[in-house]
């Protein structure tokens, strides 16, 4: 056995309080501070409640976190133990027995953090940088709170982390418009002392940057008969930026090719056609389209 063993405890008390409010879902306190030294953090451990019974929290076997799971009635009940034990994975370390107390009780409530407004809207640039911080999360009351922030859940993919002492809101991968124009993401706010906590929705709207060069999807080549119509579009040369509204906007010209006035290009619509018959077999014109926002 390793002599890291002997840097457990055989038996450690814990107790917490928790409001007769709480919602389930809230997250009261974890068992994983047992683990202190750095030569134990290295092990996985299984916390195992030896008396699960009818209660109103769960254990989570993986993490040594306890959570709410249904309404609290103090009048029925306002003292609960957990008989915990804890256990490496590997076996490496002596299994330590642990018992928690949750006593419920009637608080002020005013050590829950509160936020208002809920959800909180925030807007950001596509083209912000990776550790740009887009918001800080503060509690309508944060006087004197140590709060730990934790981010639970993102939709519709992870595109952002979230400072745990801070609240500090961060880009976390370059966004992207055309692919996604809003994120929501679950926020647990907790008040360390009394591990009251609260969720938090926020709601990340992506603006669009003129981020995108116009491309051409249209044929390069045409033939032309000798009875072609003078003034009639014969093609119309197109192409595509993905950008939104405005920014999507497509100006076409001729570049090189056009020096006798043969053709004439429609600007916005791309449609070329004939202004006199060619005096020449073959033309090669050099077609442009930008963006005129950006002159790309």
């Amino acid at each position: 056995m390793d002599d890291a063993s002997n840097e457990l405890l055989s038996s450690v008390t814990r107790e917490w309080s928790v409001d007769d409010q709480t919602p389930p879902g809230t997250r009261i306190g974890s068992l994983s501070d047992i683990v202190t030294s750095s030569s134990l953090r290295r092990e996985r451990y299984l916390y195992i409640l030896n008396n699960p019974g009818q209660m109103p929290f769960v254990l989570n076997s993986a993490t040594g976190e306890v959570f709410v799971v249904s309404k609290l009635n103090l009048t029925s009940k306002s003292y609960y133990e957990l008989d915990v034990q804890v256990e490496s994975t590997s076996g490496a370390t002596t299994p330590i027995s642990a018992k928690v107390v949750i006593k419920v009780a009637r608080e002020s409530g005013s050590k829950r953090p509160q936020f208002d407004p809920d959800p909180v809207n925030v807007k950001v640039r596509e083209d912000a940088q990776v550790g740009t911080v887009i918001h800080t999360l503060k509690p309508s009351l944060s006087a004197d709170q140590d709060l730990n922030y934790v981010m639970l859940e993102q939709m519709p993919t992870s595109a952002f982390v979230i400072e745990d002492k801070t609240g500090k809101i961060k880009v976390a991968k370059q966004l992207d418009y055309e692919k996604d124009h809003n994120y929501v993401l679950t926020v647990r706010v907790t008040e360390t002392s009394s591990q009251l906590s609260t969720f938090v929705t926020v709601v990340v709207m992506i603006s669009d940057t003129n981020d995108n060069r116009p491309m051409f999807v249209s044929s390069d080549k045409v033939k032309l008969s000798s009875d072609t119509a003078l003034g009639v579009p014969f093609m119309t040369l197109a192409a595509v930026d993905h950008d939104p509204g405005n920014n999507g906007k497509i100006r076409y010209s001729v570049r090189n090719g056009n020096e006798d006035g043969t053709f004439t290009l429609d600007p916005d619509s791309g449609d070329l056609s004939l202004v006199k018959p060619g005096s020449r077999q073959d033309y090669y014109l050099q077609v442009r389209a930008v963006d005129p926002c950006t002159g790309w």
